[in-house]
């Protein structure tokens, strides 16, 4: 019988649970599905009435499992509820009071010459025959003592600023517990807001009042020594301890009660939650038929929400903005009725938003085009800037002068680009990039020299030669670093004999096909036919100088390799090389270089190509390579050996253009070789490894 029992309350409770969440469930919002919901359950007038929280804030109110949507009703009903559990009861009140009125009857001590203040005031101050409030009325009071006592040397203006003291002590505790007691009688649930601060403040005035009165100089001092007291007034006996325990009590009961300073506005609450989630409820109904269009509006303008939002970040002018603005309001108001269920004009809602859609986005595209030319004018100038640095005589102060006059410029241009801006501010700043541009790459052109310019020549003629042989040796064997340092030497000489020996050959064959031609005229006289001998032996004695002079020029070369030289080379590379040289590099110092080394890697991957790198300190070395890309995987992984010899890494590097970084106190212009090596030399301090957004040797490639 008692399992029965037990079922049935069972299948009650799960019924009741039930119906409360059917009749819940069409109110809540779709932002309430992962919330927490709970009842507050009370007694409300021999009915049952619940406060819904949804997410921890009231929302609605039940009463008998039916929503109350009256606000009368609903105000009546949580304004209960806040009597019954945050209301003093009426011990909270007898309490309060009890401590306070313990105070105040402190005030008359009953000492061995009667209640302190009563004996006070009529014997010892004649207050109670003689009031005085100031100094001229205590002064008449302290005479009429003197001229009753008839005590000998009675000093009537000491003891008249006593009496003036003891009075204002008195006014404060008369005033205190005044103020109290009004307070208290005025004590409601509307009025705590401000009768516990009027009883707190009382309860202060009146511990003034007490500490002037228990030190004023009337009192017979009982346990402590007092020399300039005249001990006409028994000393005071207050009950502090009862005065602080209704201070903390008043503490206590503003705590309980401080739910009240929010009635009214959780009433407002809970009513507005209630009328708009009613209309949500009957919004639900709309939304079914108006769902399709608002996914058919928003499905034309995909993604241009977020092109509107970065463009603003950029693009400052007025038509654009306004459009942008006025396209981004349209869809957080169309996106936040919806979610609502707010539908009463939802129909010129949509409208205006494809009309602001379709307005911006026939801006949209062209908006940036500006800011991004004007980006890539400055990418452009700051590289041939940097390749300017590279080309400073130093030993010049006109080309010194001239470069700094073009760094300043870029400069200026730089710390003016600051989006967002508008499409002429950047037309203007792409124009004045451009002719940074052209000056700088002036500049490099005039700083070559006609000896840089043989030399160049010689350098073309060197690295076409090395490269093609090594080229034609990659095909059967791998080349390494190594391979083509040790051989590279050879090559140009080897290609220069070649060459010399077939233009030998031609010149011999045109010699003797002359020679046979004329043998029967010119070639006729010894002396001539010497003649023409010695030409064609000085023909070969100036190729022969010539060739030689022209191999030293090629292998002398790589200190005139140019940038662009390096460059060439590095473009038809598929991939490259960065050794980190950290001996002598500081710690910092180190982690500046391996951020660099980052940085032209990630340059290198945006060019498609892959990057080795060596970390090399003293004799030890860590490699770090990149291993095949698997499945179309954009993630690289790498492979790291610690531990090897330096020797063993250069040995095993292969033949690809070099990002050498060594580390130097001082900034020196990088070294680019092309020959017997590909190479990149730079040799920067920490600062400039570090430098942001990248370190030159990156920023070059960017």
């Amino acid at each position: 019988m008692k399992g029965l029992v037990a079922l049935f309350g069972f299948i009650l409770l799960l019924a009741t649970v039930s119906h409360a969440d059917f009749m819940l469930k069409p109110y809540l919002y779709s932002s309430d599905a992962n919330g927490t919901i709970n009842y507050t359950s009370f007694s409300y007038n021999n009915s049952t009435a619940k406060i819904v929280n949804i997410n921890g804030i009231p929302a609605l109110v039940l009463l008998n499992e039916q929503m109350v949507t009256d606000k009368g009703q609903i105000g009546g009903i949580i304004k209960a509820y806040y009597d019954a559990n945050f209301y003093l009861s009426p011990e909270d009140i007898a309490t309060l009071h009890d401590a306070e009125d313990a105070f105040n009857k402190s005030r008359n001590y009953m000492s061995k010459y009667g209640p302190v203040e009563k004996t006070c005031r009529s014997g010892g101050t004649f207050l109670d025959y003689k009031p005085c409030n100031d100094m001229v009325s205590c002064t008449q009071t302290a005479s009429l003592i003197c001229y009753v006592t008839g005590s000998d040397g009675c000093m009537v203006d000491v003891l008249a600023t006593y009496i003036l003291d003891y009075k204002k002590g008195i006014d404060k505790l008369e005033a205190g517990n005044t103020q109290f007691e009004s307070a208290y009688l005025m004590l409601t649930p509307d009025t705590m807001g401000t009768s516990f601060p009027q009883m707190s403040d009382a309860l202060a005035t009146m511990k003034q009042g007490a500490d002037i009165v228990a030190i004023n100089k009337l009192r017979f001092p009982e346990k402590t020594y007092c020399a300039d007291c005249i001990g006409v007034c028994p000393e005071a006996h207050f009950d502090y301890d009862s005065l602080k325990a209704a201070q903390n009590s008043i503490t206590a009961l503003q705590a309980k009660t401080a739910p009240y300073t929010k009635l009214e506005s959780t009433i407002e609450l809970v009513s507005t939650s209630t009328d708009d989630r009613i209309n949500y409820k009957l919004g639900e109904e709309k939304a079914i038929i108006f769902s399709p269009k608002m996914k058919s509006a928003t499905a034309k303008f995909a993604g241009l929400k977020a092109q509107a939002i970065e463009a603003k970040a950029l693009v400052s002018d007025s038509n654009f903005v306004a459009a942008a603005d006025s396209y981004l309001n349209k869809a957080d108001a169309l996106e936040q009725d919806f979610a609502m269920r707010k539908f009463d004009s939802f129909t010129n809602e949509i409208s205006a938003y494809e009309t602001a859609g379709l307005t911006l986005q026939s801006m949209i595209n062209n908006s940036t085009s500006a800011y991004k030319i004007a980006l890539e004018a400055q990418d452009s100038a700051s590289d041939k800037v940097l390749e300017a640095q590279w080309s400073v005589n130093q030993l010049s102060k006109s080309s010194v002068d001239s470069y700094n006059s073009i760094a300043t410029r870029k400069t200026q241009l730089d710390s003016g680009f600051k989006p967002p801006a508008t499409g002429a501010q950047y037309a203007a700043l792409a124009n004045n990039y451009n002719k940074v541009q052209v000056d700088a790459q002036t500049y490099v052109a005039a700083s070559k020299s006609v000896q840089q310019s043989i030399f160049g020549a010689g350098n073309a003629l060197g690295r076409t030669s090395v490269d093609g042989v090594m080229s034609l040796a990659s095909s059967m064997t791998p080349i390494s670093y190594k391979t083509r340092k040790s051989v590279a030497t050879f090559i140009p000489p080897l290609v220069l004999g070649i060459i010399d020996i077939s233009i030998l050959a031609i010149g011999l064959l045109i010699f003797v096909g002359i020679f046979s031609y004329f043998r029967g005229g010119l070639f006729r006289n010894k002396l001539a036919a010497s003649g023409w001998a010695m030409i064609f032996l000085g023909f070969v004695f100036a190729l022969i100088v010539g060739s030689g002079a022209f191999y030293a020029i090629v292998m002398s070369t790589e200190q005139y390799t140019s940038f662009s030289d390096f460059f060439g080379t590095f473009k038809n590379s598929a991939s490259a090389t960065v050794i980190v040289e950290e001996t002598s590099a500081s710690q910092a110092a180190v982690a500046a270089m391996h951020d660099c080394a980052g940085q032209i890697e990630t340059q290198n991957r945006l060019l498609g190509k892959t990057t080795n790198k060596y970390y090399i300190n003293g004799n030890a070395c860590t490699s770090i390579i990149p291993n095949p890309a698997k499945n179309n995987s954009s993630e690289a992984t790498y492979t790291i050996t610690n531990s090897l010899k330096a020797s063993d890494c250069l040995d095993k590097m292969p033949d690809v253009p070099i990002f050498d970084l060594y580390y130097s106190t001082d900034n020196k212009a990088p070294v680019f070789t092309t020959v017997v090596t590909k190479t990149a030399t730079f040799k920067y301090n920490e600062a400039m490894y570090g430098k942001k957004p990248m370190c030159p040797a990156a920023d070059i490639l960017n």
